[in-house]
Order: structure tokens, then sequence, then C-alpha cells
């Protein structure tokens, strides 16, 4: 059991492990990181090591934030900002209206739409509806 689970989490490790050092893109290097510690940090309680798997997130946890506060302390909340920044532009950008586009109201066509529909229902024809014919029953008059 332990061969067929243990091994393919040290060999994907492993292999990640080697993309990361031979990646000539800072960007991919740091992509093949991301299932690095994840691999690895399952390995501990498969071999009965519980103790060791939870230091092990504590510590990795610890050294993240330790890194994030202390020598990254100007640039992590900088990056943070610039991030913010360009959020808010891409939805400014995307909000923007010009007068040369011509735009669809969907509110508009979708009440044409309805009044079209209900219009069919009180005549009794067929309803074409997004490629489906929607035939309705007649009403029964109860006697």
């Amino acid at each position: 059991m332990l061969l067929f689970v243990v091994f393919p989490a040290i060999a994907m490790a492993l292999v990640f492990t080697v993309m990361v050092i031979r990646a000539k893109n800072p960007a991919h290097s740091v992509l093949f990181f991301i299932p690095v510690p994840r691999n690895t940090s399952g390995l501990p309680p498969l071999l009965g090591l519980d103790f060791f798997a939870m230091i092990f997130l504590v510590v990795h946890l610890e050294t993240l934030g330790r890194l994030l506060y202390t020598n990254y302390s100007v640039p992590f909340p900088v990056s943070s900002l610039i991030l913010l920044v360009a959020i808010i532009g891409a939805i400014v950008l995307t909000q923007y209206r010009t007068t040369t586009v011509e735009r669809q109201d969907v509110f508009y066509h979708n009440a044409i739409d309805f009044w079209r529909i209900l219009g069919k229902i009180r005549e009794k024809k067929p309803i074409f509806l997004r490629g489906i014919f929607i035939l309705l029953p007649h009403k029964r008059t109860h006697t």
C-alpha cells in the first residue's frame, strides 16, 4: 500500500524539483514549485509520523510569514497596492462607455421577447424559443 502511495508522491516531488531548477523563466519556476510542498507534506502522515507533519506545516507557514514581514516588508505591501490599482484600472476600463460603440439594452430586448411570447400564449400559437418549438395545450373546460 505504501509503495503505491509514497513512491509516486516522492517521484512527483522530485520531478517538480528538477523542473524548478531547470526552468529558465522565473515565473515558470515559481509555478513548478507550488506542488512540491503539497506532495511532500502528505508523506509524514502516511508513514505514521503525525507530529512531524504538524511541525512541517507550522515551520513552513512560519517561515513564509517571517519572510513576508521581515525581508519583504516593503515590497510585499507595495506589490499588493500595485495589484489593487491594476484591478481597479481593469474594472474602470471595462466600464468606460463611448458614443461610437452601439450597445445592446438587454433588459429592453428581454421585455420585448416577454411581451411577444405572452401575445403568442394568448393567441394559442406555437412558440419558437431557443431552437425549440413549444406547443401549448388547449385549455380544458370543466363541465
